[in-house]
């Protein structure tokens, strides 16, 4: 019998479509019915995404302009091409082209050097000078002397207030009187001719490398229109005499100007020296031009112009090539690689956070989804149709999160979307929920548990066993990747293989989550034990409910990560701030220090003592690569010859400086005079304390001082190594008594002053004026202050404080799916509560009771965690290099690490008020209609 139309058998190839599209509509139903979980979503993924987006090209353009600042504060960071005019145009008599040439030689080595280096390189400043001539002083003595011609885009801009510009002079005979009796016209800037005594058309008494008199004129004596101009830097003392040393090792320089027209004089005069004139051309670095991604490569075509001078083709005797740009640069990239290292462990960690968080969140909604999912699989439903439909919705979901935060990044930090790191996450959250309602959908397909009790237990064991195995790898993991980030330090290119030990913290903080995730879970179970025992069920019932929400194990671990990175965050960001006071001090070593070659700092030191909120002052001579004796290995050491007792009470009122006891029995002996030996007692570096316990000397004015350690010198500050000799070992000595022993006085020309007035009392006693020898000033406030705005400190310890909010934020939201995922059950189980008759203040501390302890417990084992970890790897993140240290810098905690308790604690509340108020109207006639 045939059976009626549209009943029986179907043609296969149609069932699907309309099972495909009751998928839809169900689907369609699922999403209207779970707008708020999918709303928590989207406000997840786009902080994900903003972080992820934004942090990177923040990153760059702190990298960027680290390396601008680098090559900025680099004084010879340029390019310098040297080399000596040919002598054979000269034989016979001057020279008309000697200045007339420099613009096209200059054109001509910008058109051989590299492109790419041309590009970060500005005008060119090009000079003729002479080697080093001997000028009379007025009141005896004399000052060393170039005369030089420069050169920069034309003629550098002078005001003549005396006389005219020097010309061609009038000749000489060669034959005759050789090269001395060639006239030289030059002209003096007004404090050069003041220090000389020298008018307008008076000679100078000058002489040549070799002592023989020259034959020079002053012409007239001008002002520079802009002293600022590079084209006065290629020659020291040019627009003012500078002072060098004291004693007996004081030196003083000047500049003679030199034209166009009176600089082939200057070539024929010293004709007789071999390299009594010589031309160079300096190309300046442009700061601005310069970024991370062509640092490598500007740096290799540095060093090879460098190693290859004679690719550059320069007429005339070979020239060479000086540049510091290279080692500028790699000393730049090495800082901005390690500050990126220590970037990509805090970015690495809040996105692995996030990931997180919207891992749970997916989790969370298949798992609200289940019953739902597994229907439809029996009413016949395709895997393909179930996976197809979340995936649709997520990719929507995902476009229309993505564009916001995408949008929001690129107003706040504009520039190339960072794909590498945007496309991760776009990954987890489109595949998340798809992948985990086909698992739910396959193992509801694959029936209920086994009839048979030996069969259960084996199944039950062995997904134990499979767990353990998980956790154990997990654990074992984040161990590996922590101790090899200990021991190996952070990579400076954080990708690849590295990225495992970029994201040690990370591991770490998840490994502790499930571990916490089991404590808590027996916690829990003797909580019930011991609210048995109480006299009120309020206490029973939140431990009971508590223990029974298995599921809370995810949001646990995933509310550790947060807690723990945050913690991690604060910590790391204070111990950089806490190291940067303490690399203030051991760099200047005071709040104030004066180096001031050949200037009176006793004068100086006695106007800064008695003003107010000074607390100690201390003068000192810092002497480098002093000869020493009876030391083998040893042949140069930095003396600093200070008053002792001053030293004393200096030390004793710096309380951030790195230096020994100030009561230290040997620092006392310093100024205890000559030991009975006859040598002099010092304080000696750790290297050369235990060679000299024995004695042995030093090369002072020319005369051997004995000397024997009797303690361990301290480090000397880093304001002061520059002047000495780099990794050079120290000796402390006694002023007073040095100059006893040597015969001679020991000037000092260095000054230290203490107290919250130091600073401002050395800038009166000093002035505006760089007279004072040339005194240089280095506060403490003001390195601190330059450190702090420094970009790449600036930019790492903005990322570590940002992230400490967006962590928490995280967290809220894991508090908040986590409550979600759960509300249906403790609905039903408070309205149960609610029949029997308890009240609903009491139903309120019940659910503040089930959902307040574990929040609390992930929030302070994680913030415990974080802060842990961030002690352990303090010293691999090379946190020194930004903070100005010797060493690596102590762990500090702040007090606002603990944040997290009151603030998630606070969210609890608010979830529980809300699910309370929403209950308000609730009918316990259903709840008992559905009991029964």
């Amino acid at each position: 019998m045939r059976a009626p139309a549209g009943h029986g058998h179907r043609r296969p190839g149609r069932a699907r479509l309309p099972r495909l599209g009751a998928a839809w509509d169900a689907q369609l139903r699922t999403s209207r019915s779970d707008v708020r979980p999918l709303a928590l979503v989207a406000v997840a993924l786009v902080l994900t995404l903003l972080l992820a987006d934004a942090a990177p090209r923040l990153l760059t353009r702190v990298a960027d302009e680290t390396v601008r600042t680098a090559v900025a504060g680099a004084a010879t960071a340029g390019l310098t091409v040297s080399a000596r005019l040919p002598e054979r145009a000269v034989e016979t008599g001057r020279d008309p082209s000697t200045g007339e040439q420099l613009p096209d030689l200059a054109a001509q080595i910008a058109d051989a050097l590299p492109a790419e280096l041309v590009a970060v390189l500005g005008p060119p400043v090009a000079t003729v000078s002479t080697a080093e001539l001997h000028a009379a002083l007025p009141g005896g003595g004399e000052a060393l002397m170039r005369m030089a011609y420069t050169w920069r885009d034309g003629e550098p801009g002078v005001e003549w207030v005396e006389g005219v510009a020097p010309g061609s002079s009038r000749g000489g005979d060669l034959s005759a009187g050789g090269p001395e009796a060639w006239p030289v016209e030059v002209g003096l800037a007004a404090p050069v001719a003041e220090l000389l005594g020298a008018r307008a058309g008076e000679p100078l008494t000058v002489a040549g490398p070799d002592r023989v008199p020259l034959d020079v004129t002053v012409t007239g004596i001008f002002r520079a229109q802009d002293p600022r101009d590079p084209v006065w830097s290629g020659v020291r003392g040019m627009l003012e005499p500078v002072v060098r040393g004291s004693g007996a090792g004081l030196t003083t320089t000047v500049g003679a100007y030199l034209s166009v027209t009176s600089v082939p004089d200057a070539r024929v005069a010293l004709l007789a020296s071999p390299s009594g004139v010589s031309r160079s051309i300096t190309f300046p670095p442009r700061a601005e031009a310069f970024d991370l991604a062509g640092l490598e490569t500007v740096a290799q075509l540095a060093g090879g112009a460098e190693a290859a001078p004679q690719a550059l083709a320069v007429p005339g005797p070979r020239p060479t090539v000086t540049t510091t740009l290279d080692t500028v640069l790699r000393a730049a990239a090495a800082r901005v690689g390690a500050a990126g290292a220590q970037a990509a462990v805090v970015l690495v960690g809040v996105l692995g956070a996030a990931l997180g968080v919207l891992g749970l969140a997916s989790w969370l909604l298949v798992r609200r989804r289940a019953v739902v999912v597994r229907r439809s699989r029996a009413r016949g439903a395709g895997l393909v149709a179930l996976v197809l439909t979340p995936l649709v919705e997520q990719v929507v979901l995902a476009a229309a999160a993505g564009t916001l935060a995408l949008a929001a990044a690129q107003r706040l930090v504009p520039g190339p979307t960072s794909w590498s790191w945007v496309v991760p996450v776009l990954v987890v959250q489109v595949f998340a929920v798809p992948l985990l309602t086909l698992v739910t959908a396959v193992r509801g397909e694959q029936g209920r548990a086994p009839a048979d009790h030996h069969e259960r237990r084996r199944s039950r064991a062995v997904s134990r066993v499979r767990r353990v195995a998980l956790e154990a790898s997990l654990v074992l993991l984040a161990v590996a990747a922590v101790v090899t980030l200990r021991s190996r330090g952070l990579p400076a290119d954080p990708r690849g293989a590295d990225l495992l030990v970029v994201g040690a913290p990370t591991l770490a903080a998840v490994a502790a989550g499930v571990l916490g995730a089991h404590a808590v879970r027996a916690l829990e179970r003797g909580a019930v034990t011991l609210g048995r025992r109480s006299r009120h069920v309020t206490p029973l019932l939140a431990a009971a409910r508590s223990a029974s929400a298995g599921g809370a194990t995810v949001p646990f671990v995933a509310l550790t990560v947060c807690a723990a990175l945050a913690g991690f965050s604060a910590v790391t960001s204070a111990t950089l701030t806490g190291g940067q006071v303490a690399g203030s001090w051991d760099t200047v070593g005071a709040d104030v220090v004066v180096r001031a070659d050949g200037g009176d700092v006793v004068g100086t030191a006695s106007d800064v003592a008695g003003e107010p909120g000074v607390r100690a002052v201390a003068v000192a001579r810092l002497a480098p690569t002093v000869q020493l004796l009876g030391v083998p290995d040893n042949g140069r050491v930095d003396v600093l010859a200070a008053d002792a007792e001053d030293l004393a009470r200096l030390w004793a009122a710096s309380p951030g400086a790195d230096v020994p006891e100030p009561d230290a029995p040997e620092l006392a002996g310093l100024a205890g005079g000559p030991l009975p030996d006859g040598s002099l007692p010092v304080l000696a570096s750790t290297a050369l304390a235990a060679e000299l316990a024995e004695g042995g000397g030093i090369v002072w004015e020319g005369g051997a001082v004995g000397v024997t350690a009797v303690g361990t010198a301290p480090a000397l500050p880093s304001a002061l190594a520059g002047d000495a000799a780099r990794g050079a070992d120290l000796l402390v000595v006694d002023r007073a008594a040095l100059a006893t022993a040597a015969g001679a006085d020991v000037v000092p020309d260095v000054l230290w002053a203490v107290g919250p007035g130091a600073e401002q009392a050395v800038a009166d006693a000093v002035g505006d004026e760089p007279a004072d020898g040339g005194a240089v000033v280095t506060g403490r406030a003001g390195w601190l202050q330059e450190r702090r705005a420094e970009p790449l400190t600036a930019g790492l310890l903005l990322l570590l404080r940002a992230s400490v909010p967006v962590l928490l934020a995280l967290g809220g939201l894991v508090v908040v799916l986590a409550a979600a995922g759960s509300a249906p059950a403790r609905a039903s189980a408070h309205a149960v509560l609610r029949v029997v008759g308890l009240a609903r203040r009491d139903v309120r501390r019940v659910a503040l009771g089930e959902l307040l302890p574990w929040v609390l417990a992930a929030c302070a084992w994680g913030t415990a965690v974080g802060a842990a970890l961030a002690a352990a790897v303090s010293g691999p993140l090379e946190l020194r290099l930004l903070t100005g240290q010797a060493g690596d810098p102590a762990p500090a905690a702040p007090w606002w690490a603990l944040g997290a308790l009151p603030v998630l604690a606070l969210v609890v509340v608010a979830v529980v008020a809300v699910e309370q108020s929403a209950r308000r109207r609730e009918r316990l006639g259903l709840v008992l209609r559905a009991g029964g």
